[in-house]
């Protein structure tokens, strides 16, 4: 019998707000941003990585218009 594995998933925290980008939601090393766990990262470490480029997690469609209608009704 083999075995089901769960998929990986983004941390619950930014789950819906963002998006992996070409990689499966796990630990990312690297020199720039150190090392990076995307099943367990905070909403506040996902804005600031990708304010500063990570190229692995970028804002969901859905928030970006959120953000877009939120900055209208101000």
């Amino acid at each position: 019998m083999s075995e089901k594995k769960e998929t990986p998933k983004l941390s619950p925290a930014i789950e819906g707000k963002f998006e992996a980008v070409g990689v499966l939601p796990g630990v990312i090393t690297g020199k720039k941003f150190g090392t990076v766990d995307l099943r367990s990262i905070s909403l506040e470490q996902a804005e600031e990585l990708v304010k500063k480029g990570f190229p692995y997690l970028k804002k969901s469609e859905k928030a970006v218009k959120a953000e877009a209608l939120d900055a209208k009704k101000q």
